[in-house]
């Protein structure tokens, strides 16, 4: 779950951001960025939607993107956007449960345990 709830301090930090850092020019779109961010990452909590950590990446994509096609010099927060989207995109690629070992491996030494099997 630490993919996840760094990609939740991520969106705190897109929430907070505008308020922290100088200048104008994306506050409003940071704030919004960061709401989605940690919907899709609250999503992935649950079962029902745990792949919705996919939603979160291609966000991160649109996040690298978007800056870019804005005037140059970028603000402050335009400039942290696009980095948040860097880092939602990479942890966004790793597993939710990427402590644990598969379900199927889970079986396999469950079988092996209640068999008595040496590994």
């Amino acid at each position: 779950m630490w993919p996840r709830i760094s990609e939740l301090l991520v969106a705190v930090w897109l929430l907070a951001a505008p308020s922290l850092l100088p200048g104008s020019g994306g506050e409003s779109w940071s704030i919004a960025l960061g709401v989605l961010a940690a919907v899709f990452t609250l999503m992935a909590f649950t079962k029902r939607f745990r792949w919705a950590h996919l939603a979160t990446l291609l966000l991160g994509f649109f996040m690298m993107i978007w800056p870019m096609t804005r005037p140059m010099p970028l603000s402050p927060v335009m400039q942290s956007v696009e980095i948040c989207g860097w880092l939602l995109a990479m942890f966004a690629v790793i597993p939710s449960r990427s402590n644990q070992p598969p379900e199927r491996w889970k079986k396999v030494i469950a079988i092996r345990e209640g068999q008595g099997l040496e590994r």
